[in-house]
């Protein structure tokens, strides 16, 4: 808020859904956030179960929800409020989500708490980065490759093992590197060998 405001909205004509009490919880609330875990900012213990972390995020949603404050004279008290309905949004998103709450639960808890308070989607990012590339890499990351490896798989649905060997030592020599095709020349290797040439 800026200099001439009070925290707790004395001398400003409020709207009729805001509080003095609201005020000062939203300037409370807001200071906060950069130390405050989910818990914390939901006001639940931290073993809280699915329908009070509910119930928690409804009431908080309720009281500091960016409409409430829309009518707000001071720009910079609607910032707060703002900024805290963010977190306490992300606090639910996360905390209902038992595979997420676990993750942050674990982050929180470990030596690194400053750093794990706030929930990043960069580790799901990263898994999916990760998928990716391994997804790109099975099917070959040039067209070259790529297109030789496509001929390898239909050789080897057709049992035709030496064209598919043949496909797959191609697809190699385009990216030397894919370790996924060494893997599946030697499967083919052996598979050639007991199923005869085709």
């Amino acid at each position: 808020m800026n200099d001439q405001t009070p925290p707790d909205g004395s001398g400003l004509d409020l709207p009729d859904n805001i509080s003095p009490e609201i005020l000062a919880a939203v300037e409370i609330k807001a200071a906060s956030l950069d130390e405050s875990d989910y818990f914390q900012i939901l006001e639940v213990p931290t073993d809280a179960d699915q329908h009070q972390i509910k119930d928690a995020y409804r009431a908080l949603a309720r009281d500091f929800h960016p409409d409430c404050f829309r009518n707000f004279p001071v720009p910079e008290f609607q910032a707060q409020a703002n900024k805290l309905f963010k977190r306490i949004n992300e606090a639910y998103f996360v905390l209902r989500d038992d595979a997420k709450r676990a993750q942050y639960v674990a982050g929180i808890t470990g030596p690194q708490r400053e750093k794990k308070l706030r929930w990043s989607d960069e580790s799901e990012a990263q898994k999916q980065a990760a998928k990716r590339r391994n997804t790109l890499e099975r099917m070959g990351t040039t067209s070259q490759g790529r297109d030789c490896y496509q001929l390898a798989l239909r050789a080897i649905e057709g049992k035709r093992w030496a064209e598919a060997v043949r496909q797959i030592k191609m697809a190699i020599l385009y990216e030397p590197q894919n370790e996924y095709f060494k893997e599946k020349l030697s499967e083919v290797e052996a598979a050639a060998k007991n199923g005869g040439n085709g």
